[in-house]
């Protein structure tokens, strides 16, 4: 996914308009526009803000969630076999955490 297309949808997935996005960061909801449509780039100041505001990290908007899992896909084969063991085992220990605290429907 492009920058455009990520901040698109988290604002969409807060139903915010461009201009309620705008207002929220201080920007013309022009710009907006134009970072969706992908014709321009956030500043990264923007990109903090808006990190905020939709309580995500900055990496979300700047490369999103496919681009991240390639990413840590790449960085986890780099790794030795110790070290392969010990991030599956963290992540394990992770998952189940995140688990146990969730909400049981």
């Amino acid at each position: 996914m492009t920058i455009g297309e990520n901040i698109r949808r988290l604002r969409e997935s807060k139903r915010l308009t461009q201009d309620d996005l705008a207002k929220a960061i201080n920007v013309s909801a022009s710009i907006v526009s134009h970072w969706e449509a992908d014709k321009r780039v956030p500043r990264m100041g923007n990109v903090e803000r808006m990190a905020q505001l939709f309580d995500v990290l900055k990496s979300d908007i700047i490369e999103g969630p496919i681009e991240q899992g390639r990413t840590l896909v790449m960085m986890y084969d780099r790794l030795s076999e110790e070290g392969k063991k010990k991030a599956t085992s963290y992540v394990r220990f992770l998952v189940q955490a995140e688990l146990q605290d969730s909400p049981k429907p």
